[in-house]
């Protein structure tokens, strides 16, 4: 899980981590998390999908920097 001491704060970045923070209640609830969208502001917004939030956190387990959405 990221800290926000060590990763930069982005729209992006509080996305996958506000989904990440909310999959296990929701699952303990029978259901499933399909999207978090965060919006900063009118012109700034992102958004993440469930199954999308499984992905970076295994990647984000990896040595090398993982940037949320962008896949190489």
């Amino acid at each position: 899980m990221c800290s926000f001491e060590e990763v930069v704060p982005t729209a992006e970045n509080i996305a996958v981590r506000s989904g990440q923070l909310l999959l296990a209640p929701v699952r303990e609830l029978g259901a499933e998390l399909h999207k978090i969208k965060l919006i900063e502001s009118p012109n700034n917004s992102c958004e993440i999908y469930g199954g999308d939030l499984e992905e970076v956190a295994a990647q984000s387990q990896q040595p090398e920097a993982v940037l949320a959405g962008v896949r190489s």
